[in-house]
């Protein structure tokens, strides 16, 4: 069992640690706890970077914070050191007034870090927030080149950053990261949109699970995140999440997208995204290829029992566009491989103060959108897709295609392969009005197809009752093989 000293071990033990501290075997014990107290009342930020550097010198250990507040400056605590856990007894809140441009509390560079029941407030008081670019803003726990660490019953106020942040620049990429039991809540301080997550985690393998994600929404245009979650791995899952007013509710991708040495071509791939909850979305999950570097291949990837729930406001950054949409972010060749979509639902509302009923958001609805990136469900990409099985996913009102298979941007150098879309069941939905608007090219159909070989698509019940149905189908440029039975429409 380890031992116990209390208050924060002093700098003397730095370098040669002696026979004992405080009446502590250092040699017997392979654990220390150290608690955080009154010791270092005045500097918290040197209380702890005291902390991390003599557990540092023994190989791991706990810092315990009793309940209370605790005041940190920014940019000053790096644990460097390995098997060290943070750990909260009772409500503890970390928190920082300065907010200013690459703020960060807490880096971690030591490997199997952990970050238990605390509580991380990085709101501030300044004013200097970034307005273009969020990786120059403030972040609560960066993890740079941290290999099997976790956080876990953590609680994160942010404005406009990104909470936490795991990745290694122009490095390998984390072997693993667990991210769990959290409760994130993302605010704008100023009206300004840009690209900014919640979270952005980059491992070769994550399990992200039990997370609460909020955008507070506030009279801002710009209120909601990007995403709830952005996640790069290869291996692993994200499952039973909540997404509340995000842009996006998922944001996945294999791999990091800048990163020339984090990519492991002989490192399967395996990844479950199931049972998560999304509200208030213009895409409930969003597939993103094409970054990073060519032939990093998207496969094996399984999205089940989603609740995507899709809003539409009147805010030119608001328009939903679809449920699951594959993305192409990058200029690389990507080929995406083995995907099963299905069991989940996709439900589309909107603003009542803004629209009276569905019909007046039709008339809005294809006005604001360009058809390229929608569809409840969006092929529409520049890579190459193979056996790809979409079956047993409910639709209800959503105003645009169900499937969009067509690049119109696209070359038929590049062709989907062996599609299989069949056994939904869609109500009062696709598609409301033709799309010919110049110059965007035309879209009338439930189903938009195109650049594909070995296509099926059976089976599919659609009830559309409160939308006039232009077409069933629409066959464009390099489709064949299309096989066509048994879909309904009432």
């Amino acid at each position: 069992m380890a031992k116990t000293v209390y208050s924060v071990i002093p700098k003397k033990i730095y370098g040669v640690i002696p026979k004992s501290v405080y009446n502590v075997d250092m040699a017997a014990d392979a654990e220390l706890s150290v608690y955080i107290t009154s010791y270092y009342v005045s500097s918290w930020t040197q209380a702890i970077q005291d902390a991390c550097a003599a557990l540092k010198t023994i190989g791991g250990g706990t810092i315990i914070f009793p309940a209370g507040d605790y005041l940190i400056k920014p940019l000053l605590i790096n644990v460097s050191g390995n098997n060290i856990t943070f750990k909260g007894v009772g409500t503890v809140r970390l928190y920082t007034t300065e907010t200013v441009l690459w703020n960060y509390c807490i880096m971690v560079t030591g490997d199997n870090v952990i970050f238990n029941n605390l509580t991380f407030d990085h709101r501030g008081d300044s004013a200097l927030l970034p307005t273009t670019d969020p990786y120059k803003g403030a972040i609560s726990i960066w993890f740079n080149g941290s290999d099997y660490s976790t956080t876990r019953d953590c609680t994160f106020y942010t404005y406009a950053i990104v909470c936490v942040l795991c990745d290694n620049y122009n490095g390998l990429a984390a072997n693993q990261f667990d991210f769990y039991n959290n409760h994130q809540y993302f605010q704008r301080k100023v009206d300004s949109w840009y690209d900014v997550s919640n979270v952005n985690l980059q491992a070769r393998t994550i399990h992200y699970y039990n997370n609460v994600s909020n955008s507070v929404q506030t009279a801002f245009t710009t209120w909601k995140a990007r995403s709830g979650a952005e996640l790069h791995f290869a291996k692993g899952y994200a499952t039973n999440n909540s997404f509340d007013g995000s842009q996006v509710g998922i944001l996945y991708e294999p791999w990091g997208s800048d990163y020339s040495g984090d990519y492991d071509p002989l490192f399967g791939a395996d990844v479950l995204i199931n049972l998560n909850t999304v509200t208030k979305a213009v895409i409930g999950i969003e597939l993103w290829t094409g970054m990073g570097g060519a032939d990093r291949t998207f496969r094996n990837v399984t999205i089940q029992d989603n609740t995507l729930g899709l809003y539409f406001e009147n805010k030119a950054y608001c328009k939903p566009t679809g449920g699951i949409l594959f993305y192409k972010g990058g200029a690389y060749d990507t080929e995406i491989q083995d995907i099963s979509i299905h069991d989940n639902a996709i439900n589309f509302t909107y603003n009542a103060s803004d629209y009276a009923n569905l019909a007046a958001v039709r008339g809005a609805y294809y006005l604001a959108v360009y058809g390229e990136d929608t569809g409840a469900f969006c092929l529409n990409i520049a890579n190459t897709m193979r056996r790809i099985s979409i079956h047993d996913n409910t639709v209800s009102q959503f105003p645009y295609s169900l499937l969009n298979l067509y690049r119109r941007s696209g070359s038929e150098t590049v062709v989907h392969e062996d599609i299989e879309f069949y056994n939904h069941t869609v109500t009062n939905s696709c598609y409301a009005e033709p799309f010919t608007h110049s110059p965007y090219p035309s879209c009338k159909a439930c189903f938009t197809l195109g650049y594909s070989d070995t296509v099926s698509i059976t089976g599919n019940a659609i009830s559309n009752a409160g939308i006039a149905l232009q077409a069933q189908k629409e066959e464009l440029a390099y489709l064949t093989n299309l096989t066509y039975t048994g879909n309904t429409f009432t």
